[in-house]
């Protein structure tokens, strides 16, 4: 069986779970990515592939579904979410704190296109005492549908705020964030909002001694590489369960486990 897929982190997970891939230079899914919306769908499905693939528009994944006859993996669309990427913390944090339940987590950074964190808030929400801290300048503060859906109507506690200096202290998970240039539509409010937020190891000097960073990189600066040895950094860590999550996943979907 074959599978076509855009996203690195699935190229990575597909060779050890010994499924073939097309995503090589100049190969067949390159060219499709030059096709846009419902026709490249209706090709790549009649390959009797799975389709995977970092998909550019928000919900894009969920259109792409509704002319599939194969599996759909939602490895990203837009600004929108990604649920593979929420899959991976959820393992993290389960193998870090041994649970989802009576959490304060703390989400830092771009939370208005983030959409890792958006995947991240809906599937936290689902479980009891769990108390949301959200960092952000005015500008990237999470989308209201976001809050309105998963944290306002289950009357979940959370607080917004500018300054991760002064949330530390409360902090279970502080889920890290790059602000992603290539969701802004000009340079100059990239540029100053891009150090908003620096995780160093004078940061951390107030945190729990059992709080766990997550980040889903790439990183750009946000955290210092001097906290990188730090017991409680733990994004490397969600790499490698990452690969697993996918490998799982793509089995999974190929009746293979």
């Amino acid at each position: 069986m074959e599978i076509v897929y855009a996203d690195p982190r699935i190229v990575v997970a597909v060779k050890p779970a010994g499924v073939l891939s097309t995503d090589e230079p100049g190969g067949m899914p390159q060219l499709l990515r030059q096709e846009l919306g419902t026709p490249c769908i209706r090709t790549v499905h009649r390959l009797d592939a799975a389709v995977s693939g970092l998909m550019v528009y928000a919900r894009s994944a969920k259109a792409a579904s509704l002319y599939s006859d194969v599996p759909v993996i939602n490895a990203g669309d837009g600004g929108h979410n990604h649920p593979t990427q929420t899959l991976t913390d959820l393992l993290t944090i389960h193998r870090e704190k041994g649970r989802f339940d009576d959490l304060t987590i703390g989400l830092c950074g771009d939370l208005k296109f983030g959409r890792t964190v958006h995947s991240l808030v809906a599937a936290m929400s689902r479980y009891t005492g769990i108390r949301f801290v959200l960092i952000s300048p005015e500008e990237l503060k999470l989308p209201r549908y976001v809050k309105e859906q998963y944290i306002k109507s289950r009357n979940i506690p959370y607080i917004q705020s500018t300054s991760l200096d002064e949330v530390m202290p409360e902090l279970d998970i502080l889920y890290m964030t790059r602000v992603q240039r290539e969701r802004f539509f000009n340079e100059e409010d990239y540029l100053r909002l891009k150090d908003s937020y620096i995780l160093t190891p004078e940061k951390l000097k107030n945190a729990k001694p059992d709080l766990r960073i997550l980040h889903p990189l790439p990183r750009v600066n946000e955290i210092s590489v001097a906290v990188d040895e730090d017991p409680r950094a733990c994004y490397f860590k969600q790499v490698q369960y990452g690969k697993y999550i996918r490998m799982a996943l793509i089995l999974k979907l190929l009746n293979i486990a």
